[in-house]
C-alpha cells in the first residue's frame, strides 16, 4: 500500500496558519484529489501560529525538504509557500547538482519582457501585474484588478524567455525549469515536489553518457500565472567526473 501524499506547509506563521485552515476540509473529505492526505508544516518554533492547525515538521525548510526527497523523490508530494518564501527551489537545485558539478549563481544578460522585473543578488523577481493584487488571489481567468480576461502568462514568457537566452549565447540552456503553482484550495496555491527532482535528473543527464556537455546553463523559476522567481546557473562537469 502506498503512503499518504503529504501537503508541506513551508512556514507556520500567519500564512501558514490561513492555509493550513483552508486546506483542512480538502483532506478531510473522502472525496477530491486531496482526501486523505497528510498535512505538515515546516517551522523551528513548536509554539508557531500554525501549530493548532497542523501537525509539525520542526526543522529549516531546506533541510527538511532535502531529506523528504533524498527519501521518496517521486512522492507526489505537494509544497506550499507563503508569499515571501525565498526561492527554495533554487537552493535545492544547486545543491542536488554540487554533488557532480560545480555550480555557479549568474547573473542573466536581460531581464523577462513583463510590466515588473528585477535582478537582486542573481535573483530574478518579475510579475504581470502593476497593481497591488488580492493577498490570497485564486488567479481567475478575470484579473480581479483589471476586471479584465487575462491575456498574460508566465509560462509562455518563461518559455519565450528561455529562447531568448539561447539566442544570446547561453547554450546549452537546460529549461526554463517551472515549478507551476497551480490551485489546491480556495487561495492556497502549490507545486509538486516532483518538479524539482526532474529538473536535478534532466540537467545530470546533460552532463553524463557518451554525449555529454562539458558544462550547461539552467534556469529554474518558481512561477503563477502571474509572478515568479527565478535562478540562473552555470554548471560546470567537475574534472574528472
Amino acid at each position: 500500500m502506498n503512503a499518504p501524499r503529504t501537503l508541506w506547509i513551508a512556514g507556520g506563521g500567519c500564512y501558514g496558519r490561513h492555509y493550513a485552515r483552508q486546506l483542512a476540509p480538502a483532506l478531510a473529505g473522502t472525496h477530491g484529489a486531496w482526501a486523505g492526505a497528510q498535512l505538515r508544516v515546516i517551522d523551528r518554533d513548536p509554539a508557531c501560529a500554525a501549530a493548532a492547525n497542523a501537525a509539525l515538521e520542526l526543522g529549516d525548510w531546506d533541510q527538511v525538504l532535502e531529506a523528504r526527497l533524498r527519501a521518496e523523490p517521486d512522492a507526489g508530494d505537494w509544497l506550499i509557500p507563503a508569499p515571501l518564501t525565498p526561492h527554495l527551489f533554487a537552493r535545492w537545485l544547486e545543491r542536488a547538482l554540487a554533488a557532480t558539478a560545480e555550480v555557479r549563481a549568474i547573473d542573466p544578460p536581460f531581464l523577462p519582457e513583463t510590466p515588473f522585473a528585477r535582478l537582486t543578488r542573481s535573483l530574478l523577481v518579475f510579475s504581470f501585474a502593476e497593481w497591488r493584487c488580492p493577498t490570497h488571489c485564486v488567479e481567475p481567468a478575470i484579473c480581479p484588478a483589471t476586471r479584465q480576461p487575462k491575456s498574460w502568462d508566465l509560462g509562455r514568457e518563461l518559455a519565450s524567455y528561455g529562447l531568448r537566452l539561447r539566442e544570446a549565447g547561453l547554450t546549452p540552456l537546460a529549461g526554463p525549469f517551472v515549478a507551476r503553482l497551480a490551485p489546491v484550495a480556495r487561495g492556497v496555491s502549490g507545486f509538486p515536489l516532483s518538479d524539482w527532482s526532474r529538473a536535478a535528473r534532466r540537467v545530470q543527464a546533460l552532463l553524463e553518457g557518451p554525449r555529454a556537455r562539458t558544462h550547461a546553463y539552467v534556469l529554474a523559476a518558481t512561477a503563477s500565472s502571474c509572478h515568479g522567481a527565478a535562478s540562473l546557473f552555470r554548471v560546470e562537469k567537475k574534472r574528472g567526473d
